[in-house]
């Protein structure tokens, strides 16, 4: 009797899975058709209201008595400039502009003041000015104006420059970028619902979800530039030459984005068109056999470039396999995202208590940005999160902890203290741990033995180079700073210093922890722009803190000389950064402390939130409808941030 019943089981869980990669199929077939139109509509909104006859990219004939210039040539069809400031001014008599492109030849980066005289929503001329940077590395202006417009006034702030085929391109065509925000939002709700069960069962798999398709939108949305992260272009440096053997060939594509950081020249790539000149340049220009540089390149190594590696190994097969440059950039900053997902992705599992916390925290839009850029902060992040839900679990178990655990806590730590040694701290906990989770005094002394041992290295990896004099004390980028001094003014003066260093540590504290600067800020691209988002994010962020006390009762929960030990690690962690940035980034005598941002403090949140988090509230809400919620917010705050602060200044 059982065999047909087991038979018929079969046949069905076969039709249900069946049915599943249909609906599945069908599901993402007109997310396609959906997101293509809709991307479609918006692209063109302005365009499909002309009629057909001028939905065309025209050329402007600069010979008619509607061009105006002044310190200009007329040659050949070319303005050439021949004077300081030259101009020209359009008279487009109020016709509708979608996109206006000109063509121009340079020796150097050219500063542009466009004036245009718009139409508001009122139907009145209205002057708007904004700034452009014409670049050497590509020939060809694209200003998406969107709008009917009566004049263009191009002011140009060079006498050496040539400018050529102007264009007014009302053509219908489909926006990429927009296409992609629209799919990704529709393909996170169509998996959450096709697969509802399997997502909403288990929190880390929220967290899969969300930071995949987001963490994509970031690397595919943002320019293939360096000056988007805090020094990415160091943390480039590192990841090209640890991607050579032997000596490291600096092609014209890397060195020039490198000397490019400094005129932030990645704002001003910020139309399709010219994102894709700029791929074509960075394409072509990657020759070794032309290269710009060849620099000798030190083969051991490196404990405190231990991020870097995975990055390099991926830029190097990328480029082995003759993949285009662009193309190899992307796939480093996907390695980096692939970390940190890989790895909070498990400390979600792992962790017995504070499940959405973690999430939530992880996919603040600040991390996540960081996650898809060349940084050593997501590794940092990742792996702290990682020892800390491993902390957690040989708490709360009421096993006792093992050798792999511990092991696996001392390892995540010491990869998160690899770019900065002042988290290495978080190891003392370790011997902390409550005598009776150890298996015998033998372990514990053992373990303690280790750590000792481990914190000495850590520290000496960074305390060396710098005793030795291979690596200054002053970090260069700081200015006018010089760390011998500051330790001879705090011997001097050591009052003078406790109140500077106070009042900078506790006057910034909230802020450096919650605030915009470490919740929404997006390096050099900016901070977020709407406090909407800013105070949404607050409000959930208190939320999941508050009532994330799931799998916790009076039997299981964090020791409070736990938590001391955890306010005790916080204190130590923070007051080191401050007092690093005091001795390396402030210049001498200044009273408030340089450098110290926000991301620094990432890590630590989670320490920070678990000492609030209390067992004595009660949470009913159903798990599933807890993940929905977790679910919702995170992609919400995502794809706002995303759409205000990249689709919108670079994509269109």
């Amino acid at each position: 009797m059982e065999k047909p019943k087991l038979r018929y089981s079969g046949i069905k869980s076969s039709k249900r899975n069946k049915s599943i990669w249909i609906r599945t199929i069908l599901g993402l077939l007109l997310l396609t058709l959906s997101s293509y139109l809709i991307g479609f509509l918006i692209t063109n909104k302005g365009v499909l209201k002309l009629p057909l006859s001028e939905r065309i990219l025209q050329e402007i004939d600069i010979s008619e008595d509607n061009i105006t210039y002044k310190n200009f040539t007329l040659e050949n069809n070319k303005f050439k400039a021949i004077q300081e400031n030259p101009s020209i001014i359009i008279d487009l008599q109020g016709r509708y502009v979608e996109k206006f492109n000109y063509k121009y030849e340079i020796d150097d980066n050219v500063d542009v003041e466009v004036v245009l005289i718009e139409r508001n929503a009122y139907g009145d001329p209205q002057e708007v000015t904004s700034s452009d940077r014409l670049l050497t590395d590509i020939n060809i202006s694209s200003q998406s104006i969107r709008n009917y417009v009566y004049t263009i006034e191009l002011k140009f702030q060079s006498n050496e420059l040539v400018i050529h085929d102007l264009q007014i391109d009302n053509r219908t065509k489909l926006n990429s970028y927009l296409f992609l925000i629209i799919f990704i939002t529709g393909l996170i709700i169509l998996i959450s619902f096709l697969f509802r069960k399997q997502i909403f069962k288990k929190t880390e798999n929220v967290f899969l979800l969300v930071a995949t398709t987001t963490g994509l939108l970031f690397i595919l949305l943002l320019p293939n530039r360096l000056g988007l992260s805090w020094d990415d272009q160091i943390h480039f440096q590192y990841i090209y030459s640890l991607s050579q053997k032997g000596m490291v060939k600096w092609t014209q594509s890397p060195f020039h984005l490198i000397d490019r950081v400094s005129t932030n020249n990645f704002s001003f790539l910020n139309t399709p068109e010219e994102r894709a000149e700029a791929r074509k340049f960075l394409n072509t220009n990657h020759d070794y056999s032309k290269a710009v540089a060849v620099l000798e390149k030190k083969n051991f190594f490196d404990y405190t470039k231990l991020a870097y590696y995975p990055l390099a190994l991926t830029f190097r097969t990328a480029d082995s396999l003759g993949l285009p440059f662009t193309i190899s950039l992307v796939l480093s900053k996907l390695a980096n995202l692939l970390i940190y997902v890989i790895t909070i992705y498990f400390a979600i599992k792992i962790t017995p208590i504070f499940k959405k916390g973690f999430t939530y925290i992880a996919l603040l839009p600040g991390p996540m940005f960081l996650a898809t850029q060349f940084s050593c902060d997501p590794l940092i992040t990742a792996f702290f999160f990682l020892a800390i839900a491993v902390l957690l679990k040989m708490i709360l178990e009421e096993k006792p902890v093992t050798w792999r655990e511990l092991l696996l806590f001392i390892v995540s730590i010491v990869i998160a203290a690899s770019p900065k040694g002042v988290y290495i701290i978080s190891l003392l906990l370790l011997p902390l741990l409550p005598r009776e989770k150890f298996k015998d005094n033998k372990q514990r002394n053992w373990i303690s033995i280790i750590v000792v041992i481990v914190f000495l290295l850590v520290l000496s990896s960074f305390l060396l180079p710098r005793i030795s004099g291979s690596t200054p004390f002053t970090d260069t980028r700081g200015g006018d700073t010089d760390s011998i001094k500051q330790i001879l003014l705090i011997k001097e003066q050591p009052l003078s210093f406790l109140r500077i260093f106070s009042k900078n540590m506790f006057t910034e504290f909230s802020y450096k922890f919650i605030g915009i600067g470490t919740i929404g800020h997006f390096a050099y691209v900016g901070a977020i722009t709407s406090f909407n988002l800013y105070y949404l994010s607050l409000f959930f962020l208190s939320f999941f803190v508050i009532t994330d006390t799931y799998n916790q009762d009076s039997q299981k929960h964090i020791p409070i000389k736990i938590k001391v030990a955890m306010v005790f690690v916080i204190l130590s962690i923070i007051s080191s950064i401050w007092a690093i940035l005091y001795l390396s980034f402030t210049p001498t005598r200044e009273t408030t402390i340089n450098g110290v941002q926000g991301r620094y403090f990432i890590p630590l949140l989670p320490l920070l939130f678990l000492i609030i988090n209390s067992y004595y509230i009660k949470t009913k809400i159903p798990e599933k409808t807890y993940n929905w919620i977790l679910l919702i917010s995170t992609t919400f705050l995502l794809i706002g941030s995303i759409s205000t602060m990249i689709l919108r200044p670079y994509c269109f």
